[in-house]
């Protein structure tokens, strides 16, 4: 019996020591008040239990053990409460409150009534008693808050990413479920079904004893309420507290100095302990403040890069639409200015009127080369390019966009010069009209950027599996440290030269995307500025 005893003073002071813990440590979370208060409460259970036992005489006994109801009746609705408020808090309404304590509340009016135990009788590790209405009262009121809290905690448990609340969340429901199943088995079902109290000496405190061992698990590997340090702190004092205790208990001088001699040692000890957990926890904590603020900013990086793909899409729809609204009219434009030029409704025998003629015209290309830049980066970053895939002969497509740019390169003087192989080279798969824009570009810009009377070489050759087809200029040249920028969107050279050559910025950026999308591959050379510079793509052969 000393042992029974013992060990129950040990739990319910255990528990009211962890109820105290967490209450004194200030938290401003409603959920630290509400798991003080839970663990009291259960303390007291375990408390009033023990002395049911321990009383001399069956009016005693009749006291304690109708006192016992008080700890379960409130313990339920606690943990229903507490399973709303953890891990995240929630406000919680006034009404909610009052009808979920209401029935713990009355239950108190009859407690030392019939009601709730209207005999009892001590043997020698059980209690035969009556439970009263009361009993049935109490076993309906916790199998409803209690199963609510298990239902909370479960959604919380999948509702949370946080792998630190998951393992909270596990450690917390294992001990409600040792209170639930060992404790509300040997003192509420025990008696209310079979009508006794068998076990229940050991039942209370063997199961707040697993209860406190989880929650102490919970708070010092995974900051359950956050109170770790302070649990450090409240155990090396109880620890050295009965280590000083005992010293003054001694029977000889010689033991005395001995046993205070060992709670210095320990003091010394459990000092330094504190301390290091005190540091670990300052920079877990700073960690985790960190992780919270990293969290904070990708989230805020997440929301600004959807709202700017968003506006991308919005500018690349904007930009077809336009595009689209725009080349209609200056397809007619062109198509009339090309009349006009040839006569269709009437000589023009001035040649100053002839001279603004070409000069519109020459604008009106511009302007239809632009807007065809435009809805070629539209519709590859929507998505939306349509391919007609097909074997070319890069060869003969060559000689064909040389012979359109021939009269352009004749107005500044430079000779096009197309190298071609005496084999027959390999056909490539592509989209044939793509692949002639691709090409018409990369030679205009030779012409742009070429000065008159100069030659510009296009050289088309199979190596490896691959044809190549590359432009050389003897123009302006590149830096070699712009190279790579030539092939950006929107980007041009800073030279005084290109500052007078038109251009939107868009022709090489679109000639990579289109030849990434044919599986090839594009790049520029050149030696610097003033040596020329030499475009080249290639493609993979067809196989026969």
């Amino acid at each position: 019996m000393n042992l029974v005893w013992i060990f129950s003073l040990i739990v319910s002071l255990g528990a009211f020591i962890l109820g105290a813990i967490i209450f004194l440590y200030k938290s401003k979370k409603g959920s630290n008040s509400i798991f003080a208060l839970l663990c009291i409460l259960l303390g007291f259970w375990s408390f009033s239990n023990l002395l049911s036992f321990g009383s001399s005489n069956d009016i005693q006994i009749l006291f304690w053990s109708q006192l016992t109801i008080v700890g379960p009746f409130f313990a339920g609705p606690l943990l229903f409460l507490f399973s709303t408020v953890f891990p995240v808090h929630q406000s919680i309404s006034r009404k909610f409150l009052f009808y979920l304590f209401t029935p713990a509340f009355l239950s108190l009016l009859f407690v030392f009534s019939r009601w709730n135990i209207s005999s009892v009788s001590s043997g020698n590790e059980s209690l035969q008693f009556e439970p009263g209405l009361l009993y049935i009262v109490l076993f309906i009121y916790l199998m409803t808050t209690v199963s609510g809290a298990f239902y909370n905690l479960r959604l919380s448990f999948l509702q949370s990413d946080d792998t630190l609340i998951r393992s909270q969340i596990k450690l917390v429901s294992l001990g409600f479920i040792c209170l639930t199943a060992l404790g509300g088995g040997t003192n509420l079902i025990s008696p209310l079904f079979f009508g006794n109290s068998q076990g229940s000496i050991w039942g209370p405190p063997v199961s707040l004893f697993l209860f406190i061992i989880f929650i102490g698990l919970a708070i010092l590997r995974y900051r359950f309420l956050n109170i770790r340090l302070i649990s450090v702190h409240a155990i090396s004092f109880f620890i050295a507290f009965i280590l000083l205790f005992q010293a003054f208990f001694s029977v000889s001088g010689l033991e005395l100095a001995f046993r205070f001699l060992f709670f210095i040692i320990v003091s010394i000890l459990l000092f330094f302990l504190s301390r290091s957990v005190a540091h670990e926890i300052k920079i877990k904590n700073e960690l985790a403040n960190l992780n919270v603020e990293l969290s904070r900013t990708n989230r805020k990086l997440e929301n600004l890069n959807n709202r700017l793909q968003v506006l991308d899409i919005a500018k690349s729809e904007f930009v077809s639409i336009a595009s689209h609204q725009l080349r209609t009219p200056l397809t007619v434009m062109k198509g009339y200015l090309s009349m006009i030029g040839e006569g269709v409704f009437g000589p023009m025998s001035s040649r100053p009127l002839r001279d603004v003629m070409n000069k519109m015209t020459r604008s009106t290309d511009r302007l239809i080369d632009l807007v065809n830049d435009l809805l070629n980066v539209s519709h590859i970053e929507s998505g939306k390019l349509d391919l007609y895939w097909e074997h070319l002969d890069v060869g003969e497509l060559a000689s064909s966009v040389v012979s359109d740019l021939a009269p352009r390169a004749s107005v500044k003087k430079i000779n096009i010069q197309l190298n071609r192989p005496s084999f027959v080279v390999g056909k490539v798969k592509s989209d044939g009209r793509k692949l002639a824009e691709v090409m018409t570009n990369l030679i205009d810009n030779a012409i742009k950027y070429s000065p008159e009377n100069t030659v510009v070489d296009i050289f088309v050759y199979q190596k490896s599996g691959d044809v190549f087809f590359s432009v050389r200029d003897q123009g302006i040249g590149v830096d070699p440290a712009n190279i790579e920028r030539l092939f950006q969107k929107f980007s041009r050279m800073d030279e005084t030269y290109v500052t007078r050559v038109e251009g939107s910025g868009l022709g090489l950026f679109v000639c990579k995307k289109l030849i990434d999308m044919f599986g090839g591959r594009i790049w520029a050379e050149s030696r610097g500025k003033g040596h020329g510079s030499t475009f080249t793509f290639a493609l993979k052969v067809v196989e026969s």
